[in-house]
């Protein structure tokens, strides 16, 4: 046939055909050998193979491997190369090598696959083998040894708890009983204390009816003369202001409205030693500037003020002191820092100025106050008061009243009569006051000059 030869000789016949057979090779990968440090895990497998299906674990203690790979190229083995990379501790092939061993030791637990590659020269196709695999946590890091530490740890917590609240007890028990000692120190201690405010009010309202006993009455100044009103309120039970009248004959009479240093019992003191000076001052005169004159000189002889010492008092008062004459409707007028306030048809007010200086404190002796000469018409009506009225807080806003707001309120109620005019000065204040704090004293006298 063709391509075919048929070769006689001594040893036979033979047949040579021309057409060259097809040899077609082929390779395989396999992993030879894939041990722990202690066991041998896998043997014999091709690359074919499903190495999921095995489902490899290897124990933490044995977590470092070894493996053994296989080619079958025969022909040349020296051209035959193998790369491979551990996913979960590497990210990529390494260079192809001639080395057929593979070597990882101290894996941390974790899920990984080991990639391998193999071909026999570079046009030679590669394949790939693919082995997964688990390394398991030590025993420490197990779920269970987790659910063991937080039994242990919850076991903990209970007994921290259980001793803090043993010692919250007994430092509780040991607050309860300091606590009832104190407390009953504390009783003792306000037992006394009332005992002592009680004393201390008692002695205080004593003194308001020594003050009380002091000041003219009502009845005394209406009898001398009628259209006349004084509103008093102090701040405390006795006051540092005061009211002083004197009747000195059927048609005149002395009035003041003074001022002391101070309010409550340091005033109400004051407010004693000044109201015997004026007395006694007006022994000897009826001139206000006069009484002012000796009532300076006196008071600062009773405080010392003329000696010099470390302790030197420096009290004083403030004053407007008033004469009045019914029949001539004469007014004479002096005053220590507080003026007199004269309203004419309840329109017009007239403000007689003050002399610049107190009744001791600072004012040297022998000091001559100032003296003012006013006639009055029918129906004007005087006003004489201390600071605390204009200075009182109150309002929507929490702000003093103010000297020209009292002015203009005493213009509005100057027809009024003149029990009227009180009751409205003390309702306009204490509604401006409303829930706020008496600052001061308060004080304002009004007469009206008619027959």
């Amino acid at each position: 046939t063709n391509n075919v030869t048929l070769i006689s000789c001594d040893e036979g016949l033979y047949i040579l055909n021309e057409i060259k057979p097809t040899n077609t090779k082929t390779y395989n990968l396999s992993l030879s050998e894939l041990k722990t440090s202690t066991d041998t895990l896998i043997s014999n497998f091709n690359y074919t193979d499903d190495f999921k299906s095995l489902e490899i674990t290897i124990p933490y203690t044995s977590n470092s491997i070894s493996a053994k790979i296989g080619y079958n190229y025969f022909e040349n083995s020296d051209i035959i190369e193998m790369c491979y990379y551990l996913e979960g501790e590497e990210h990529t092939y390494n260079k192809w090598q001639k080395e057929f061993s593979i070597k990882y030791s101290n894996l941390f637990e974790g899920n990984y696959t080991l990639h391998i590659k193999a071909k026999s020269g570079d046009d030679a196709k590669v394949l790939e083998m693919h082995i997964p695999f688990k390394i398991l946590p030590p025993w420490y890091r197990s779920i269970y040894a987790y659910l063991i530490y937080a039994l242990l740890f919850l076991i903990f917590i209970y007994f921290l708890l259980k001793l803090n609240s043993k010692r919250l007890v007994a430092q509780n028990q040991k607050l309860e009983g300091i606590i009832e000692q104190r407390t009953a120190t504390i009783n003792d201690q306000m037992h006394t204390l009332e005992h002592q405010k009680q004393e201390i009010t008692d002695s205080i309202n004593y003194a308001q009816r020594i003050q009380q006993a002091i000041l003219p009455t009502e009845n005394e100044i209406k009898e001398a003369y009628s259209n006349i009103f004084v509103f008093f309120q102090p701040k405390d039970i006795v006051s540092g202001d005061f009211y002083w009248f004197k009747k000195i004959s059927d048609s005149e009479f002395l009035i003041a409205c003074a001022d002391c240093t101070g309010h409550g019992v340091p005033g109400a003191f004051m407010s004693m030693i000044c109201s015997s000076q004026l007395t006694e001052a007006s022994k000897h005169t009826i001139q206000p500037h006069e009484i002012l004159f000796n009532a300076n000189n006196n008071i600062k002889t009773i405080l010392k003020q003329n000696q010099e010492h470390k302790d030197k008092s420096k009290d004083g008062m403030e004053i407007a002191l008033a004469y009045y004459n019914i029949n001539t409707k004469q007014l004479l007028y002096s005053g220590a820092h507080r003026p007199i306030w004269i309203v004419q048809n309840n329109a017009e007010l007239i403000e007689l100025k003050p002399t610049k200086a107190s009744i001791a404190s600072f004012t040297e002796t022998n000091f001559v106050y100032g003296q003012q000469e006013f006639i009055l018409t029918h129906n004007d009506m005087v006003y004489i008061t201390s600071d605390g009225y204009p200075d009182q807080f109150g309002g929507p806003d929490g702000k003093k009243f103010m000297s020209r707001n009292m002015k203009a309120y005493l213009i509005e109620i100057s027809l009024l009569p003149i029990e009227e005019q009180n009751t409205l000065i003390n309702q306009k204040i204490n509604n401006w006051k409303g829930e706020l704090e008496q600052i001061d004293d308060l004080l304002v006298i009004g007469f009206r000059a008619n027959n």
